[in-house]
């Protein structure tokens, strides 16, 4: 009768143990997984929002890429949003677009992370007329100068 109960209780504090130590790798496990958290939430906190856009002189019609690829940190960023001035929306991280109106537009990116925390930017773009131009240059080819003109001034 003395050895079954001595191998009930070895039994009963063996599971016991064996609980303990789940329950202490779980909660360091949530300790650690907490912890990693609040680093990476405070970090990202830094994110910065900047784009660039090609061609840099656009004129009306044409295809512009806005390219957002100057944010950072690129690794920790999951959207971005584009709004582009005119009424037109965008997301992702490279975006192309054509306005059909000469004018100065404002471009506004916005860029989120895992966590929530975001950082915008806004840029403006100076869309030309093309018909415009052309008219001016075609003033000054067909008024042409004198050889000495540019001389006697």
């Amino acid at each position: 009768m003395g050895v079954k109960w001595m191998e009930s209780i070895n039994r009963t504090w063996k599971n016991l143990i064996l609980v303990f130590l789940i329950h202490s790798v779980m909660l360091l496990g949530n300790i650690t997984a907490s912890f990693s958290d609040f680093i990476l939430n405070n970090q990202n906190k830094n994110l910065i929002a900047d784009f660039d856009f090609y061609p840099k002189y656009p004129f009306a019609g044409m295809t512009i890429t806005f390219n957002a690829s100057l944010s950072y940190p690129v690794e920790i960023i999951e959207r971005y949003e584009w709004y582009l001035g005119d009424g037109s929306n965008g997301s992702g991280m490279i975006v192309t677009h054509s306005y059909f109106k000469p004018g100065i537009y404002r471009v506004k990116l916005v860029i989120w992370d895992q966590y929530g925390n975001s950082n915008s930017t806004e840029k403006e773009i100076n869309i030309k007329d093309l018909t415009y131009e052309i008219n001016s240059l075609r003033g000054i080819i067909e008024k042409p100068y004198e050889p000495n003109e540019f001389f006697k001034r």
